[in-house]
């Protein structure tokens, strides 16, 4: 049964492959690699993530130093937004394989895109990089990564050295922009960050904008990117696009289409379009959910123009400290 279910998968007859992956487990109930191939299968259809966690979960149990179980298992864990058991996931991996580059990289990724722990994803990518010291894309997610802990200076010089193994790479680009946005370089800053193009580096340039007190530049290049954005653009980018553009009922309007976000960054962007629309209460609300979450800024970043309005209330004050700690 398993080898043809093998058969069936290599001939894309996935429903078939699934059954016979079933009969194989039948005949087997402790038949390790069926349930992973079930796993599998069921982790192309999203609707039945849960049910692929099921199988690799079965798999790791039955086998508890499987590492591809493991690997599947994290993989699912971080398809349906467990991050961090996704996390603990990816490290039991290293456990069994201390070296395993995949691993090391998709945990440093969580650890920085979804969960806010930089130091850490910091210390995965230096890690990843001594296993790899010539990833491009390693140095430029070091350098984004040191760029959010405020190491600024350290940040541009492994973005430079991203753009020297990949010239042009917009990641590396972006991080380098950040550096010296950090560093108080806007101009520079801009004139980086224009050699980028697309709605993330548009919204980069417009902060520059506003922290260089061109606000009217801000608000039309808003305008511009809202004209140009890709089909299929998460709202809540949308709306910080509305707000900065002045468009604000429809930045309320795109806001109340979203679920409400779990991330730590999303409810920063939250906060951010709130605070940009004069609505304090609301704005302080998302802010305080996103630092209880994690949420936090490099304590010598730069002010954040989004909340410009609220930087002489004691409440945003009192936030802020909180944002600022611990790094």
């Amino acid at each position: 049964h398993f080898n043809r279910g093998e058969a069936l998968t290599q001939l894309g007859r996935l429903d078939e492959a699934e059954d016979a992956y079933r009969k194989a487990i039948d005949s087997d109930p402790n038949y390790v690699e069926a349930h992973v191939r079930i796993g599998l299968l069921l982790e192309r259809e999203p609707e039945r993530l849960e049910e692929a966690l099921a199988a690799f979960a079965r798999a790791t149990a039955l086998e508890p130093d499987n590492i591809p179980a493991h690997a599947h298992r994290a993989q699912a864990l971080n398809a349906l937004g467990e991050f961090a058991e996704a996390v603990a996931a990816f490290e039991r991996v290293l456990e069994l394989d201390p070296q395993n580059l995949w691993a090391i990289i998709n945990r440093a990724a969580l650890l920085s895109n979804r969960l806010s722990r930089y130091e850490e994803a910091a210390e995965a990518f230096s890690e990843a990089l001594r296993l790899d010291p010539n990833n491009a894309i390693l140095h430029r997610n070091l350098g984004v990564t040191l760029g959010k802990l405020g190491r600024y200076a350290d940040a541009l010089r492994a973005c430079d050295r991203s753009l020297q193994l990949e010239p042009g790479s917009p990641t590396a680009l972006r991080g380098k922009a950040v550096g010296l946005r950090g560093l108080g370089k806007f101009e520079e800053a801009l004139e980086v960050a224009r050699m980028v193009g697309g709605p993330k580096a548009a919204s980069f340039r417009i902060t520059l904008l506003r922290d260089l007190g061109r606000d009217a530049e801000a608000r039309s290049l808003a305008r511009e990117c809202l004209g140009s954005v890709p089909e299929g653009t998460a709202p809540a980018f949308l709306a910080w696009l509305c707000a900065q553009a002045g468009e604000g009922e429809r930045a309320l309007e795109l806001l109340a289409s979203c679920e409400e976000p779990h991330a730590p960054g999303d409810m920063h962007q939250r906060a951010c379009v709130l605070a940009l629309l004069g609505k304090a209460d609301a704005a302080l609300d998302w802010l305080g959910r996103a630092v209880e979450a994690g949420y936090r800024v490099a304590a010598n970043a730069p002010p954040d123009p989004d909340f410009a309005l609220l930087e002489q209330d004691s409440r945003y004050r009192a936030l802020l400290e909180k944002l600022r700690r611990g790094r």
